[in-house]
């Protein structure tokens, strides 16, 4: 078959395939690859194609110092060979034997997505350095279902370049979907815990969304982690261990470049591995909990909260618990300068006395006695109902002001008209 006719034809399917995706949902799965269940060819692959990967990315990148040369003419049925440096510094020459044609075209891709990148953000008055030599590669590209990787069972995943199967946990999570998904690409990952699978996964967009979800407030605090206007307190915290600790003042003293240092680094990185999943995982919990409701929150600077409160921020995940539920969840996001705290609903008062040690609220005006933090929740959900512009992008505090005197002045006025009725 002519080029022009199989470029005609990829054009097809590409077109088809980004009309395909404007109907569906992205998703990533990552599956764990069981490395007691892996042979001695099979550990030596898994090892050495991120061995290669790192050499052929650092030899690359070498080749760029050479002015003479233009790395995008470089194609990867020229890369059977790179230079690298062992242990003692010195250079040799070794051939690309574990990684498959499609894992350097990816290596390969990548260096040049990143150079355009960085040239795009300098035209655009960034300051931006250079592409750095690394010590450690850890995700390849599996571009191609089917022949870059194949799930070829319950269990059992087929990568290119492993002669047989590798045994996985985890692949039950596609079950939920039936037949009804699409696999699209796959990164091999290393992480401090082992070898992984990330999946990326289409599945289709469903339509059928809940109008009628009851609206729920949630106050975002150091001393208490949330607090929902329904008066649910939860915090969640991930505080450094001991052993933590222990593994930090290690490496700290261990000797640089040493082998005893690098194992140390690999087992801190494992650490600080479980206590993101411990995080990652309290926030799905967390999100799943309101997913079932339309969430008002306050934008909140927890940048800012970060430099004042330090620890308590940090170990917390006030940051993912914000990010995902702005980006995925039905959420209104009222101005930081709304006073949620300050205000007094009963009354109008905006009490500007009130200080972060104060746990309780208590209105000069009119005397009522509210907790603090479910006051603030409660009146998320009371000034998004009833107050015009409180939103992040429509807030101006001059008709903040005027759109609250108005409500309670009518407020005032039914009151009277009640009153004279009866």
């Amino acid at each position: 078959m002519p080029n022009t006719e199989k470029n005609i034809r990829i054009k097809e399917t590409y077109l088809a395939t980004k009309a395909r995706r404007e109907n569906q949902v992205c998703r990533v799965f990552s599956v764990k690859v069981q490395e007691n269940k892996l042979n001695a060819i099979q550990r030596e692959a898994l090892k050495m194609m991120f061995v290669e990967a790192k050499w052929m990315y650092n030899h690359i990148l070498n080749l760029s110092k050479d002015e003479k040369a233009d790395i995008f003419l470089l194609k990867y049925t020229d890369l059977e060979e790179a230079k690298h440096l062992t242990k003692d510094k010195e250079e040799v020459v070794s051939k690309l034997t574990h990684l498959s044609s499609q894992m350097k075209q990816e290596v390969l891709t990548s260096i040049f997505t990143s150079i355009r990148s960085l040239t795009k953000a300098k035209k655009n008055g960034n300051k931006v350095g250079k592409l750095k030599f690394t010590s450690e590669y850890k995700s390849i590209n599996l571009k191609q279902c089917g022949v870059s990787y194949k799930i070829v069972s319950k269990n059992k995943v087929k990568i290119q370049g492993i002669k047989k199967p590798l045994k996985v946990n985890g692949l039950d999570q596609l079950k939920r979907f039936g037949e009804n998904y699409e696999l699209a690409n796959a990164k091999l990952l290393l992480k401090p815990s082992g070898y992984y699978i990330a999946f990326t996964v289409y599945t289709e967009r469903d339509y059928s969304v809940k109008t009628d979800k009851p609206r729920i407030g949630i106050d975002f605090g150091c001393q208490t982690s949330f607090t929902l206007s329904d008066g649910r307190k939860i915090n969640a915290l991930v505080e450094e261990s001991e052993r933590l600790k222990r593994l930090q003042r290690k490496v700290a003293r261990a000797k640089k470049g040493s082998n005893n240092k690098w194992k140390l680094k690999k087992r801190l990185r494992k650490v600080y591995e479980h206590d993101t999943n411990k995080k990652n995982d309290m926030t799905n919990k967390l999100c799943s909990i309101l997913s079932e409701y339309q969430v008002i929150m306050q934008d909140e600077q927890l940048r800012a909260w970060k430099r004042r409160h330090g620890k308590k921020v940090q170990h917390s995940i006030l940051g993912r618990v914000k990010t995902r539920l702005v980006s995925k969840y039905d959420t209104v996001v009222l101005d930081r300068f709304v006073p949620t705290t300050k205000l007094c609903r009963d009354c109008g008062y905006i009490h500007k006395d009130i200080t972060e040690r104060d746990r309780t609220f208590v209105c000069p005006s009119c005397g009522v006695v509210y907790d603090r933090d479910i006051h603030a929740a409660e009146n998320m959900v009371w000034l998004y109902e009833n107050i015009v512009g409180v939103e992040r992008t429509e807030f101006k505090r001059v008709d903040f002001i005027e759109n609250l005197a108005i409500f309670f002045e009518n407020m005032k006025h039914e009151a009277a008209e009640s009153s004279v009725q009866r």
